[in-house]
C-alpha cells in the first residue's frame, strides 16, 4: 500500500507552501508569460523556492552530502567567471542562469507529494498537450487558425519541407515543447515505478507500449531531435512492465537509444539531406549547427589557457568572427535557403552544444565537474535515471540544454532513489546493477 508523503510540526506549513509553488511554477512552465527577454513570470516564484530550501530541517547538511557534485560545479565555474568580470557584470549573467537552474533541481528534489499526485499533475500535462496536438490536426485541414505549430517559410523550398510546419504546444518553439513532453513524462515516471506490474494480465501490460506509441505522435510532429529525453524514458519503463529482469534486455533497449542519438548526430554534423544513391549516402556539406560548432571548437584550441578557463560570454563573441570560415557558412545557408541569416552567422551564434558552451564560459574544470554531476547521478540510482542521463548527455551534442528550466525539473524526479519523492526513502546500486534489475 502506498505510503503518503507525511511532514509533522512545523515542518507541514512549509511542506505545503512548497507544493503550492510546485503546482503553481509547473503551469507557468506551460503556459509562460514573457515579462522582458527570456524572463518569465515564473521565475518570480524563485526566491520562494530558495527560502522553503533554507527554512528546511538539516538541509544545509544536506547541500555537503546530497548535492556536492553540483556545488562544486557552481564554485568551479563562479572561480572562471570572476576571471572574466573585466568584461563587464554581463558575464556574472550566465553563471546566475546554472545558479537558478541549481535551485530549481533542488527545490523539485526536496518537495514531496504522494505518487498518484505526481501522475496526476503528469497525466494533466500530458492530455494538455493531446488535446492541443489533436487541434492542430483538425486545423491543418480546416479553416481553423493554428495556434499550436511553429511556422518556417523558408524550409518549405527545401529538401526538408516536414519541417515548415512543426508542433510547439503553448511554447512557441518545437525544440522546447519536446524538453517540456519528457518532462511531464518525468512527472508521472514516481507512479509508474511503484505499480506492480506483475499483477497485472500480459494484455493489459501489451496494451502500454501501444499508448506511449501514440503519445510519441505530438513528438514526431515537433521534429525535435530533443524527442530522445522523452523516448529514453519510455524505453526505461519496458522492463519494468514487462517484468523483463534481464541485462541483456536493458541492454539492448539502451544500445537502441544510442543509435538513435547517433542517427540524429549526423543530421547536426552534416546537412544529411537530399540523401545519395552512392556512400556515404549522406549530404556532407556542414550542417547549420556544425557552423558553430566548428567555430567554438577552433576558438577553444587555438590558445591552451581559452581551453582551461574559458574566454567569457563576451569574449566569446569578440573572438567568434575570427574563427568562422565564411565560405562553409554561405554554402550550407544556401542548401537550407537561409542566405538571409548570413550576416547572423559570421558575426555570433551561440554553439548548440552544451559542451563548448560550457568550455567557452567557464572553462574544462567546470565543465568536467557538471559532467561528472550528471554521470554521477545517472550510474547511480534507477534505470529511468540512467536511460534519462543518458539522453540528456547526448542531447548537449546538439543544443545548449542545460539552461532549459524543464530539464532541471525532470532530472529532479528522475534522479531520486524510488519512492523519495513521494516522501519514502530507498537506495540502488551502480548503473549495471540498474539494468538488471527494477
Amino acid at each position: 500500500m502506498e505510503q503518503e508523503a507525511t511532514v509533522g510540526g512545523s515542518l507541514f506549513s512549509l511542506e505545503r507552501i512548497s507544493q503550492c509553488v510546485a503546482v503553481l511554477y509547473l503551469a507557468m512552465l506551460a503556459f509562460p508569460v514573457t515579462i522582458s527577454g527570456q524572463l518569465l513570470l515564473s521565475d518570480f516564484l524563485v526566491p520562494v523556492m530558495l527560502c522553503t530550501l533554507v527554512l528546511r530541517r538539516g538541509f544545509l547538511e544536506k547541500i555537503f552530502r546530497k548535492y556536492l557534485a553540483l556545488g562544486v560545479f557552481l564554485a568551479l565555474s563562479a572561480a572562471s567567471m570572476s576571471l572574466h568580470l573585466k568584461s563587464g557584470l554581463v558575464e556574472c549573467y550566465e553563471w546566475c542562469v546554472f545558479a537558478y537552474m541549481a535551485v530549481v533541481f533542488m527545490f523539485f528534489s526536496e518537495v514531496r507529494f504522494a505518487s498518484r499526485h505526481w501522475l496526476a499533475m503528469g497525466f494533466v500535462a500530458i492530455f494538455a498537450c493531446a488535446l492541443c496536438f489533436v487541434y492542430e490536426i483538425a486545423s491543418a485541414y480546416t479553416a481553423f487558425p493554428s495556434f499550436f505549430s511553429f511556422f518556417s517559410d523558408q524550409m518549405a523550398s527545401t529538401a526538408m519541407p516536414f519541417l515548415s510546419r512543426r508542433f510547439a504546444f503553448t511554447l512557441d518553439n518545437p525544440n522546447i515543447f519536446a524538453v517540456f513532453y519528457a518532462m511531464a513524462l518525468a512527472i508521472a515516471d514516481p507512479h509508474i515505478e511503484r505499480i506492480d506490474w506483475a499483477g497485472h494480465t500480459l494484455r493489459k501490460r501489451i496494451f502500454v507500449p501501444l499508448v506511449l506509441a501514440l503519445l510519441l505522435l505530438p513528438l514526431v510532429s515537433s521534429a525535435s531531435k530533443h524527442g530522445l529525453l522523452a523516448f529514453g524514458i519510455m524505453l526505461a519503463w519496458m522492463p519494468k512492465v514487462f517484468c523483463i529482469k534481464a541485462k541483456a534486455f536493458s541492454v539492448f533497449l539502451l544500445a537502441g537509444m544510442v543509435a538513435v542519438a547517433c542517427m540524429f548526430e549526423i543530421t547536426v554534423l552534416f546537412t544529411t539531406f537530399p540523401l545519395a544513391c552512392k556512400p556515404p549516402f549522406v549530404n556532407t556539406l556542414p550542417g547549420m549547427y556544425s557552423l558553430h560548432q566548428s567555430t567554438y571548437a577552433r576558438m577553444l584550441a587555438s590558445k591552451p589557457w581559452r581551453l582551461a578557463i574559458g574566454t567569457g560570454a563576451t569574449g566569446a563573441k569578440e573572438l567568434y568572427p575570427s574563427y568562422v570560415k565564411p565560405d562553409d557558412v554561405r554554402a550550407t545557408l544556401e542548401a537550407f535557403n537561409a542566405m538571409p541569416s548570413y550576416g547572423n552567422f559570421i558575426a555570433f551564434m551561440d554553439p548548440h552544444n552544451e559542451y563548448l558552451n560550457l568550455l567557452a564560459l567557464f572553462g574544462l574544470p567546470a565543465t568536467l565537474a557538471c559532467l561528472a554531476f550528471w554521470i554521477q547521478r545517472a550510474c547511480r540510482l534507477n534505470r529511468t535515471a540512467l536511460f534519462f542521463g543518458v539522453a540528456v548527455l547526448c542531447c548537449c551534442l546538439w543544443d545548449d540544454l542545460l539552461s532549459k528550466r524543464f530539464i532541471w525539473v525532470a532530472a529532479a524526479l528522475v534522479f531520486q532513489p524510488d519512492g523519495d519523492v513521494s516522501g519514502n526513502s530507498g537506495t540502488q546500486g551502480a548503473a549495471m546493477a540498474v539494468l538488471g534489475q527494477k
